[in-house]
C-alpha cells in the first residue's frame, strides 16, 4: 500500500513510489539588489505522463515566469502548471521552468516540500544557496533587476562533442563557437553549417506577460528549421527591453536544437553612424558576459538594415567599411569572439557594397569571423539576374554570405496604391542551395509576410501558401535542405 503525507494546504497526497528528481538552480544572482533568476526542474524517473502541476514552498516572490503558469499562491505555497505548449513528459525526460523572483533579506533560499501531480517527494531542501556576490549590477533591463551576476552559468545548454569535423579552427580564431574559413560558416565541431531559418518577431510580441513568439519556437523547430533570427531591440515603445526575456528566448532556441542569431532592429534605415557605434555597438559590449555564455551556439547580427537608399547610392560608400571596421574593433576589444553578421545599406538590399568592400571588412577582423547578410525584397529581389549576380559575385570572393530576410512579395506604395513587388523567392532558394548560402525567411507570423496562419501553427494546413512553399513544396525549401548544426 502506498503511504500518505499531508501538504501545507492540509490535503493528503500519495508519496512517489520512485522519487522524482528535483533540482533548483540560481541562473543569475542579484540578491544584493533584491532578486534573482532561477530555474526549477524535475526528471521523470517513472512512466510517461501528460501535463504536470507542481507545488512547493518558496521563501521568495515569483513575478515573471517562462515555460510554466502560476495557478495560485497562498503565503509561501506555489502551485504552478505546465504552459499550454508543453509536450508529454516521457520517462527519463527533464522538464524545467525559469522565473524571476524577489527575495527578502538579500538571501536566496531553495524551495522545499515538492508535490508533483498530487504526489509528494518528501525531499525538502531548505538550506541557503551560496553564490558569489556580484560586484555591480549590469545595465538597466526595462526598469527591472539586472539578470547576470559575475559567474557564467550554462543552464541547460546541450553538451558539445569534441571537434569531429574535417575542418580545423584557424589558429587566429579564439571563438569556442562558429567560425568562418574560405567563405564557409562552420560550427564548433568544424562542420559546415548552412542556415535554413526563419525570422521571429520576439521584440514586438514577447512582453507584458505575453510570449506568443517564444511559445512558437516549439512549432518552428518541429517544421525543421535549423536556425531562428531573433528580432530584438534595445528599446520597445519607449522602454528598455528585458535581458531576462532575451535570454529565455536564446536558451529555448538552443534547447530545440536551432541556432540563435540575435539582431537589434533599432537602426533600420538609420544614417546615424555615431548612434550605431555609441548606442548599438555599446549595447552588445555591455552584455559581453551573456554572449560569452552562449558563444558555442550564437550568431550576432550587429544591426538590422543600417543605412538607407541614399547612403547606398548617393552618398559616400566608404562609410560602409569605415563604420563596420570601427564596430568590429570595439566588439573584439570587449572580448566578444562570436561570429558577427553585417547587413548592407539600402535596408539590407545593396549587395554591391558587400561585393566592393566585403573583403576589406572581413580582413579587418582579427578573428576573420564575419558573415554578410543580404536582404531580398523590392529591387534586387525582383530580378533573377541580380539575385544570381549577388550570390555569385560575393561567394566567389570567398566571403561568407547568408540571406537574412526574403519573402514571396513586398508592398510597393511608391509605385501606386496597392502596388506589390513580386519577389522571386523560388529563385532565391534555388541559388542559395547552388552557392551554399544560408537563408532566413521573413517571417513566422508578420501580417502579409506570414509563413504561419497563427502563432501556434503545427500542421501544413495551418501554414499560408508562402509557408507551405517555403517549408514543403519547393525542392530547395526547409524540408528538403535543412540540416541541424552538429553541436546539438
Amino acid at each position: 500500500m502506498s503511504q500518505k503525507t499531508t501538504n501545507t494546504n492540509g490535503n493528503q497526497t500519495e508519496l512517489l513510489a520512485k522519487p522524482i528528481e528535483f533540482d533548483f538552480d540560481v541562473l543569475n544572482d542579484w540578491s544584493q539588489w533584491g532578486g534573482f533568476t532561477g530555474s526549477l526542474s524535475f526528471t521523470n524517473t517513472g512512466d510517461s505522463f501528460k501535463g504536470w502541476t507542481i507545488e512547493f514552498d518558496a521563501p521568495f516572490e515569483i513575478y515573471e515566469i517562462w515555460r510554466g503558469e502560476i495557478v495560485s499562491r497562498e503565503g509561501n505555497r506555489y502551485v504552478i502548471k505546465d504552459a499550454s505548449w508543453t509536450k508529454d513528459v516521457d520517462a527519463g525526460e527533464t522538464i524545467d521552468f525559469v522565473f524571476n523572483a524577489r527575495v527578502p533579506d538579500k538571501k536566496v533560499t531553495a524551495p522545499s516540500k515538492y508535490v508533483l501531480n498530487g504526489k509528494s517527494s518528501e525531499s525538502p531542501i531548505e538550506e541557503p544557496i551560496e553564490k558569489p556576490e556580484p560586484s555591480s549590477p549590469l545595465p538597466d533591463n526595462s526598469g527591472t533587476e539586472p539578470i547576470d551576476g559575475n559567474e557564467p552559468n550554462t543552464g541547460n545548454l546541450p553538451s558539445t562533442p569534441p571537434n569531429s569535423g574535417a575542418v580545423s579552427r584557424p589558429d587566429y580564431n579564439n571563438s569556442t563557437g562558429f567560425f568562418t574559413l574560405n567563405g564557409k560558416l562552420y560550427d564548433a565541431n568544424g562542420n559546415e553549417f548552412i542556415p535554413r531559418g526563419v525570422n521571429n518577431g520576439h521584440l514586438w510580441h514577447d512582453h507584458s506577460g505575453q510570449t506568443p513568439a517564444l511559445n512558437a519556437l516549439d512549432n518552428i523547430a518541429n517544421f525543421g528549421f535549423n536556425s531562428v533570427r531573433i528580432v530584438w531591440g534595445i528599446d520597445f515603445m519607449g522602454k528598455k527591453t528585458n535581458d531576462a526575456m532575451l535570454e529565455q528566448i536564446i536558451q529555448r532556441t538552443i534547447d530545440l536544437k536551432m541556432v540563435p542569431m540575435v539582431e537589434i532592429h533599432d537602426f533600420t534605415g538609420s544614417t546615424d553612424t555615431q548612434a550605431l557605434l555609441n548606442r548599438g555597438v555599446q549595447w552588445w559590449i555591455d552584455r559581453a558576459d551573456l554572449w560569452s555564455k552562449y558563444e558555442k551556439y550564437l550568431l550576432i547580427n550587429i544591426a538590422n538594415e543600417f543605412g538607407n537608399y541614399d547612403m547606398a547610392y548617393k552618398g559616400n560608400r566608404q562609410i560602409f567599411p569605415d563604420v563596420y571596421k570601427q564596430a568590429i574593433t570595439r566588439i573584439r576589444n570587449a572580448g566578444i569572439d562570436s561570429t558577427l553578421v553585417i547587413d548592407p545599406f539600402d535596408w539590407g538590399k545593396d549587395y554591391t557594397v558587400i561585393r566592393d568592400f566585403g573583403k576589406e571588412i572581413y580582413n579587418h577582423d582579427p578573428q576573420k569571423n564575419v558573415v554578410f547578410d543580404l536582404h531580398f525584397y523590392g529591387g534586387p529581389g525582383t530580378s533573377e539576374e541580380q539575385i544570381t549576380d549577388a550570390m555569385k559575385s560575393i561567394t566567389e570572393q570567398d566571403l561568407p554570405l547568408l540571406i537574412g530576410e526574403f519573402a514571396h512579395m513586398h508592398p510597393a506604395p511608391w509605385r501606386g496604391q496597392g502596388a506589390i513587388d513580386d519577389v522571386k523567392e523560388q529563385h532565391i532558394m534555388a541559388e542559395a542551395e547552388k552557392y551554399d548560402v544560408g537563408y532566413y525567411a521573413w517571417a513566422w507570423n508578420n501580417k502579409e509576410f506570414s509563413a504561419a496562419s497563427n502563432w501556434e501553427a503545427n500542421s501544413k494546413e495551418e501554414l499560408t501558401p508562402w509557408g507551405k512553399n517555403l517549408i514543403f513544396d519547393d525542392p530547395n525549401g526547409i524540408a528538403n535542405t535543412a540540416e541541424p548544426a552538429t553541436i546539438f
